[in-house]
């Protein structure tokens, strides 16, 4: 049987998604996890999804029986938003590629039910703002200071290998030790500098 499939709901809460309905985390025991239908007061559906725990590794053990049809177009809405706002935290692409990212990934019935496009971008800098700690604007280069976070990769790798600061000029170098590799064995160097977008203290 296929892994579990979760999304959060507005308060951040874990739903289990299945068979075009959501239920919420009614009880769990050492042995499994129940799961409630989240219409059991709009429909009084006594609908009940029995797991081996509340992980995505997890597996059904018992299927529900609901005493309403599912709602298969609003649950793949609720899982493209979760996808997107999971993208938003972990992507450090522009707003509007990763919207265009999970928008491409659903079918065409699910578009045309999601939000318009600048709400899911609207949704895409609120998830940010809210669970990427981002740094203020320092008001001179000396009190520039980057938190560890944005001194390595993704997968760890150190980042920031120079950090030059004389007589007040400033100079930050961004690259790892294999891209410099990569570097050393060509015979020609292409460079471009982006001036426009320069943040004022370098500029």
């Amino acid at each position: 049987m296929s892994n579990l499939i979760f999304v959060n709901s507005q308060k951040g809460k874990k739903l289990l998604s299945y068979d075009g309905y959501l239920h919420s985390l009614h009880r769990s025991t050492e042995n499994k996890c129940i799961w409630r239908c989240v219409e059991f007061i709009k429909y009084k559906c006594k609908g009940r999804c029995h797991t081996t725990n509340d992980e995505e590794s997890g597996e059904i053990i018992k299927i529900p029986t609901h005493s309403h049809p599912p709602n298969a177009d609003k649950v793949n809405v609720k899982e493209a938003i979760d996808k997107l706002k999971n993208e938003a935290k972990t992507s450090c692409e522009p707003t509007r590629n990763v919207v265009s990212k999970i928008v491409s990934d659903v079918s065409k019935i699910t578009t045309s039910k999601l939000p318009p496009i600048d709400m899911l971008s609207q949704t895409v800098r609120r998830t940010r703002n809210k669970y990427n700690d981002y740094p203020t604007n320092p008001i001179n280069i000396t009190d520039l200071i980057l938190p560890d976070q944005y001194k390595v990769t993704k997968t760890g790798v150190p980042f920031l290998l120079h950090d030059i600061n004389k007589e007040g000029k400033r100079s930050l170098i961004f690259t790892t030790e294999n891209n410099l590799d990569f570097l050393s064995e060509s015979d020609v160097w292409m460079a471009d500098g982006t001036f426009k977008s320069v943040p004022p203290l370098f500029s």
